[in-house]
């Protein structure tokens, strides 16, 4: 059970990074490799740095074909990923009408001055 968690975290990782590669404008290369450096770079580093050496990366095939699939997901998917995240939900605390409206005219002093005069001016007065 624990490979079907830690494969599915590779391949929404992965999904991640193969959707950032293809914003900058990356090739297909390009997605692959941030993909499997955004979805497995994490665990790799960590089994580097506690000595569990090799990596899973290296033992296992599986995490390079997870990151194929998931920059083919993210190429043929992305019209889909972007109505998705464009989706608002209720629940948002961001997206509730505001209880007062918001004032449409800034009040308040105007001040015609540069800020560096007033700096000058506030020094003068002190001291």
């Amino acid at each position: 059970m624990f490979d079907f968690w830690d494969q599915l975290g590779v391949f929404i990782f992965a999904v991640s990074g193969a959707l950032a590669g293809r914003e900058k404008g990356m090739d297909y290369f390009g997605m692959f490799v941030v993909g499997l450096i955004t979805g497995t770079g994490g665990g790799t580093l960590r089994s580097i740095l506690i000595g569990d050496t090799p990596p899973a990366i290296l033992q296992n095939p599986n995490y390079i074909l997870i990151a194929i699939g998931a920059t083919i997901f993210a190429f043929v998917g992305a019209p889909i990923w972007r109505r998705i995240k464009g989706i608002k939900y209720g629940d948002d605390a961001f997206d509730a009408p505001p209880r007062f409206p918001a004032p449409t005219k800034m009040t308040g002093c105007k001040c015609s001055r540069p800020k560096t005069s007033r700096i000058a001016s506030i020094n003068s007065e002190t001291g």
